[in-house]
């Protein structure tokens, strides 16, 4: 065991690790397995050998964070992580490993892998196939258009448009005013140069709904947008600076019928919609349920961004002496309940959403196998419920425990230095 798990060099904090009442060793074996924890050694050691993820001294401008993300973010996707990240736990622990070390290259990272690539292979069909094999090899880089400036999680009034030309055999995109342009999504402020974008689709006048489309928005080796899209980015935010997310607003944009997702629905080339569901709330249920995943994604970074906090201030408790039973004796603030009570819960609330998520992510990965998804209408339904308040909730909660754990750490919490800021 101790090949696997080296003890710790000593140090400040051998007072406590010395007073444990149990093995932290075969602790984290029960919680993560022998296998997650050889891979969380292994991605370790990778990561420490790319150069896009070495630190640097001197604080970066916006445009050279950007830049070295976007490096970092490809850079993840020539590793060889996706082999050896089959199985739920693994993907957390890929999760954590990576946005503890660089959480805006990883964000960006999952928004291509696990929203553009993932909806292009469970939503498409074989004619979207040249997409997903330019996104898996760097060709194109994808992102994931949903939110609207006036709406977000109220999705069926959303109102950017897919209109059927007959004459033509295109879809005719469009954005009727400013609050309907697509926004915040990851990547499209200046890197993505195709996005899956959610639009209701108009045929004959009759609306049919929500449905994905793949939409070529930037020339892949210029990355200038094509004519037809209005492109911004959202500029500066007050954490994960690398991440360019972006707007985009379209004007009678044409693309493809083909450019429709098609695995339950179609459209002719004659302008008739084809489904085998009985309704369109039916095909809005399937299509959603590819969103489930990345939900509960975000739930684990989530996780990972409290856990870093709860590490940093924990450890600071323990090494942090104020005040004590006598003028020569001064104890460490952990000692007092005070300062237990701030953290403690949300130390154990890390252990439940890990364990939660990535029972979550497991029922998930064992659904998208299954070829008729109908017979498992509820349990869709289910996971759909649970995904989107798991997002919900682990965001509240560790918002909350990143900010107790920057004010437990006094002022030492908002230097830059303290890594809790960077979260």
């Amino acid at each position: 065991m101790s090949s696997l798990l080296p003890d710790f060099p000593p140090g400040p904090l051998d007072f406590y690790r010395n007073k444990a009442s149990f093995d932290w060793k075969k602790m984290k074996i029960f919680v993560e397995s022998e296998e997650v924890v050889r891979f969380l050694n292994y991605a370790s050691d990778v990561l420490q050998t790319l150069p896009d993820f070495q630190t640097d001294d001197h604080s970066p401008t916006l445009d050279q964070q950007r830049h070295k993300t976007f490096k970092q973010a490809v850079a993840l996707t020539q590793t060889d992580f996706n082999e050896k990240t089959g199985k739920a736990k693994t993907v957390a622990a890929a999760v954590r490993t990576c946005i503890h070390i660089a959480p805006s290259a990883f964000a960006k990272f999952g928004i291509n892998r696990h929203y553009f690539r993932d909806i292009l292979q469970n939503q498409g069909t074989d004619r979207h196939r040249k997409f997903l094999e330019d996104a898996k090899n760097n060709r194109i880089n994808g992102c994931f258009c949903l939110t609207e400036i006036g709406h977000g999680s109220d999705t069926k009034s959303m109102r950017t448009t897919a209109t059927y030309d007959k004459e033509t055999g295109e879809f005719v995109m469009d954005t009727p005013d400013f609050e309907a342009a697509k926004c915040w999504a990851s990547g499209l402020g200046k890197t993505a140069t195709h996005a899956i974008v959610f639009a209701q689709l108009v045929l004959d006048g009759v609306f049919y709904g929500l449905h994905c489309f793949v939409v070529p928005i930037r020339d892949a080796r210029t990355l200038l947008p094509y004519p037809g899209l209005v492109i911004g980015d959202m500029g500066e935010k007050v954490g994960l600076q690398g991440i360019d997310n972006g707007f985009v607003m379209f004007n009678k944009y044409r693309i493809p019928r083909e450019n429709l997702l098609n695995k339950y629905v179609d459209v002719t080339v004659d302008g008739e919609y084809k489904t085998s569901f009985k309704s369109v709330q039916e095909v809005m249920q399937m299509t959603f349920a590819a969103l489930s995943k990345g939900r509960v994604n975000i739930a684990t970074l989530a996780e990972g961004y409290g856990a870093r906090a709860i590490t940093i201030a924990v450890r600071y408790a323990a090494v942090r002496r104020q005040f004590g039973p006598d003028e020569d004796t001064e104890i460490p603030i952990l000692e007092y309940q005070s300062h237990q009570y701030r953290l403690f819960p949300y130390l154990a609330a890390i252990y439940i959403v890990r364990l939660f998520t990535m029972y979550l992510i497991d029922i998930i990965d064992k659904l998208e196998i299954e070829q008729d998804k109908r017979s498992f209408s509820d349990l869709i339904t289910e996971i759909h419920v649970l995904s989107t308040a798991s997002k919900s909730i682990a965001g509240w909660l560790f918002r909350d425990a990143i900010q107790e754990c920057r004010e437990a750490c006094g002022g030492h919490g908002y230097l830059k230095v303290s890594g809790i800021g960077d979260t």
